[in-house]
This record gives structure tokens, sequence and C-alpha cells, in this order.
């Protein structure tokens, strides 16, 4: 909600390098508190470390830049309830990659996540209104299967190094530095740092205040239960963006009744995998 207001006043700036630079400051401060406070601190190792890295980069960065596009193109509601279908992509990088096993249950919640996925890209492909952009749609879907893959890789790396404080400013330093690569290759880097170190956008800071706190409280979830089941229940967002959207974005955000199908479909396949798998 918040990137939405924020991209009224910067057309060209999707807020994904503000965004990060504010998850950066947030987590990298939380993190150093928690070493602080903490008498049982677990050690990093190497493996743990690279895998919080390649987490950082699927999700943090590849997923949020991809997501952030398809907000643009898009709007938030659409583009969150497809990029909350990244349960699936965790499920499946779970049983393909990880070799875990699941029952009858979580595969009907599978289904449910499908069918609003179907039912979306139908809506998309079928309307022929120019505000129907469909690279939007590319990108949030490719933001999802950033995001499945980036949370699979997290619980991996939970297991080498159980630090959710680590886990979360790694992600956001890798994503800071990915990002400031591919701008400079762009050629667009000094530019983009003298905009938003003038901090003129209040939303994109208050965006990356909230991606923050995401970020952190998923991953000192999955140190309790497994990445599959946080990953699904987190998919409640796209019935949150709806009703923000609605309240929030009346002149912007075109609330249909199929959009909150779909975002209802999403929410219940979610809860099936949460509460079965």
């Amino acid at each position: 909600m918040f990137l939405k207001k924020g991209m009224r006043a910067s057309e060209k700036d999707n807020g994904v390098f503000m965004s990060i630079i504010v998850n950066v400051a947030v987590l990298g401060l939380a993190w150093a508190i928690y070493r602080l406070v903490s008498e049982d601190l677990s050690s990093p190792t190497a493996l743990g470390i690279l895998f919080f890295v390649l987490a950082g980069i699927f999700s943090t960065f590849f997923g949020r830049a991809t997501l952030f596009a398809g907000i643009r193109r898009v709007g938030p509601s659409r583009a969150v309830a497809l990029k909350n279908t990244a349960p699936v992509f965790t499920l499946l990088f779970a049983v393909l990659v990880l070799n875990e096993a699941y029952g009858v249950w979580p595969w009907v919640g599978l289904f449910l996540i499908f069918a609003g996925l179907g039912l979306q890209g139908l809506q998309f492909f079928s309307n022929s209104e120019s505000n129907i952009n469909k690279l939007g749609l590319i990108f949030s879907i490719l933001a999802a299967v950033g995001f499945g893959i980036g949370q699979g890789l997290r619980k991996q790396a939970m297991f080498h190094y159980s630090d959710p404080f680590a886990g979360a400013f790694i992600g956001a330093a890798v994503a800071f530095i990915s990002f400031s690569i591919s701008e400079a290759i762009k050629g667009n880097f000094t530019e983009l740092v003298k905009t938003n170190l003038q901090f003129k956008n209040k939303f994109y800071i208050l965006s990356g205040i909230m991606t923050s706190m995401a970020v952190l409280s998923f991953f000192i979830s999955i140190q309790y239960i497994h990445v599959a089941y946080a990953g699904a229940i987190a998919a409640v967002e796209p019935v949150l963006t709806v009703i923000f959207s609605k309240i929030f974005l009346k002149e912007e955000e075109e609330i249909s009744p199929v959009v909150i199908a779909i975002a209802l479909l999403i929410f219940l396949g979610a809860g099936v995998i949460a509460f079965t798998a």
C-alpha cells in the first residue's frame, strides 16, 4: 500500500532501492541489538551464510524487484495476489529439491492456489482493456517464483546458522549489493543514490520499515515451524491488500468481485496447506 502511494510521486522509481536501504539500516540495527542482548548465540558457518546469500538474491533482490515492477503495472491487489502463490513454489522446491514428503491435503491447498492463479491469468488475457498490463502479470509471477525458492533456501540456511536476525540482515545486504551492481551496469547508480538519499518519498521509507518487519518475522517463524507452513500462512497478505486498497486507493485500485475471489482462493489454499501439511 505504501509503495503504490509512493509511486504517485515517483514516476520512474519503483521504490526498490529506497526500500532496500531502509531494510539494511533497520535489520542491521536489529541484528546488532540482538547480538548485544542475547546470551545463547548461534555460531556462523560458511554453508549457512552461503544459503542466506542465495536466499537474499532470490527473494529480497529478484523477488522484490519483480514484485515492485508488477505493482506499478497492475496495482497492488493483483500483483500481491499473484506473488502470494510463492508457497506453491516453496512446497515444490521442498519436494523436488529437499525430498520432503507431504500428504494429500497440502496438494488440495496447491490446487486452490493454482485455481486462483489460473483465474487471474484468464482475467488478464481475456480482458481487452488497455489498463490490463500483461507484462505486470509476468513480473508478478516471477516474483512468486523468486520468493518461493528464496523461502526454501532460508530454511536450509537456518539449519546451518540458526540466527534469524543475521539471515534477515544478510539478505538485505545482498539485495543492496546486487541492486547497486545492476544499476551501475545500466549507468543509473549515481543518479539513483542522489535521488534516494534526499529521502523525499516518505511512503517508500515506510514501505521499507514494514518489509523489514515482515522479513524478520518470517525468519523468526521458520525457527519453529516448517517453511511451507510459514510461507502459506503469510499468503493471507492478498486479502489484506484487497481490503486496504479498497479503503485507501479508491481512485487507483479497481477491486472487482473476480479479484476478491482470486485473493480468497489463494487464502483458502494457503490455509489448507498451513493447517494440514
